[in-house]
């Protein structure tokens, strides 16, 4: 079970590192290419997850299901939450992620949870965890839930795989809520767990922020980083709300590249970072949660949807197939290139 986060003046204050920028090509290069069997139709990959094994978890939101492919992109396997919920027939899989024994969890934010055991069976589920949910991340068997931040005191929920309640870990509060409730971030990506525990961004971090006691206290501060001095202006229409956010960086996910390395990723850079690619970039920012080596960052042309095993996955276009249909999305995976242990 995770212990309980305290947020008082007893807790050690965070030292803050500068993270320089550096080219994409040091940190990253593309390490293979895969191509999910065409035997399943994948409306989309609206949220990837790849377990130990390099297996990959798809939930496709466009055509609801949730599936499974080993490495290489084979079928294994195909869950239905109406199996386990058969009231939901309007279930969405924003998100689903594998747990330990070969089991894997599906939820619909704020609504039905479901966990299926490695033969597709339902184990477990439910109509509601909580009801703000937002994303969760799985930690020494135990799922790590994150809400949207409403009021009140900020917290994360610990349940069992039976989804039985064990714990809630309080966490610190987002500075900017209106920014947070506006922007939630790439879908279910801002919640991540690592060997020492959970960690979660806000849109206005400039890093992970850990969540027990005792973890990494070190804040990177890349670059790119602008520092939002105040919040979204409240009861304003959808443009102007956006007209706001789009003033200054925003973190949109954190990744878990191994047990011990986190990634934030930043949307919305100033345009002096566009370099020479005039498209919408991202900023990445690499971090060791115990010290490995020093925080890099760099600017991406693509935009990581999962992250394990020491590398990212992006989803690429649809194959084309020999008789001229249109297969799955591929997935492009990139290997993370540690930086070496130099003097800051």
């Amino acid at each position: 079970m995770i212990g309980a986060a305290g947020c008082g003046p007893e807790e050690p204050m965070s030292r803050i590192i500068r993270s320089p920028v550096v080219p994409f090509a040091e940190l990253f290069s593309v390490a293979d290419t895969v191509r999910l069997d065409s035997s399943v139709l994948v409306g989309n990959v609206g949220f990837l997850d790849v377990n130990t094994q390099g297996e990959f978890l798809v939930s496709d939101h466009v055509g609801r299901g949730v599936h499974r492919f080993s490495p290489s992109g084979s079928h294994v396997h195909s869950y239905s939450a109406s199996d386990c919920l058969p009231d939901e027939g309007n279930f969405m899989p924003m998100s689903s992620r594998f747990l330990e024994d070969g089991r894997i969890m599906t939820m619909q934010f704020g609504a039905g949870v479901a966990v299926f055991d490695t033969n597709g069976s339902c184990v477990a589920a439910t109509r509601q965890l909580e009801p703000r949910t937002s994303g969760f991340c799985v930690h020494q068997g135990s799922i790590v839930v994150q809400s949207i931040y409403v009021g009140g005191q900020a917290s994360m929920g610990v349940y069992s795989p039976a989804l039985e309640s064990l714990d809630d870990l309080e966490i610190e509060s987002p500075r900017l809520v209106g920014l947070n409730q506006f922007s939630p971030g790439l879908m279910g990506t801002r919640v991540a767990c690592f060997t020492d525990g959970p960690y979660y961004v806000y849109g206005e971090s400039m890093d992970g922020i850990a969540a027990r006691p005792g973890a990494s206290t070190i804040q990177y501060q890349p670059e790119f980083f602008e520092y939002r001095p105040d919040d979204l202006p409240k009861g304003a229409d959808f443009s102007v709300l956006r007209e706001h956010q789009d003033e200054y960086p925003t973190v949109i996910s954190l990744f878990a590249l191994d047990g011990s390395t986190r990634m934030i990723v930043t949307a919305g850079l100033a345009d002096k970072w566009h370099l020479d690619s005039p498209g919408s970039l991202l900023g990445l920012s690499m971090a060791s949660n115990t010290g490995r080596f020093p925080g890099r960052s760099t600017v991406s042309p693509v935009t990581p949807q999962a992250a394990g095993n020491g590398y990212f996955y992006a989803v690429g276009s649809n194959e084309p197939l020999p008789n001229g249909d249109v297969g799955n999305p591929v997935i492009v995976r990139y290997r993370f290139i540690p930086p070496k242990s130099t003097d800051e």
